[in-house]
């Protein structure tokens, strides 16, 4: 069995979002923008749909925390979870949104809405993936 990757220090997302240092919540919260982007690419989303037309990050081949998310509805679903509580995790510590926040919201449901999101299979471990 593969040792589980540094970003998932816990199999449950809201631990795993909790166990995160002050910077790697912030570290996260702005990766996870990027890699909803990257997600929401890969499937075919259009995103100039979104009101910053491409969204605010760059183009990039998908990560593999992306690659794992879309494996299956089980990783799929831990991901949504997962970044739900690193931008709880962001606000308790901060005080404020994260400027990503709003358009991961807007990535995850445009990518669900198009019914790109993956439906069948259970999860996975990250390092049962290959990309």
């Amino acid at each position: 069995m593969m040792s589980l990757s540094s970003w998932m220090l816990s199999p449950h997302p809201r631990a795993a979002a909790h166990e995160l240092t002050d910077k790697h919540v912030v570290y996260q919260a702005h990766a996870l923008g990027r890699d909803w982007t990257q997600m929401a690419r890969e499937v075919g989303v259009d995103l100039s749909t979104h009101p910053r037309r491409k969204g605010p990050y760059p183009d990039t081949s998908l990560s593999f925390a992306g690659c794992w998310a879309l494996s299956t509805a089980g990783n799929f679903s831990w991901w949504i979870a997962y970044t739900l509580w690193v931008y709880a995790e962001y606000r308790h510590r901060y005080g404020g949104e994260h400027a990503s926040r709003d358009y991961c919201s807007w990535a995850i449901a445009a990518i669900i809405e198009a019914g790109r999101a993956p439906d069948v299979g259970a999860m996975t471990t990250p390092g049962g993936v290959s990309c």
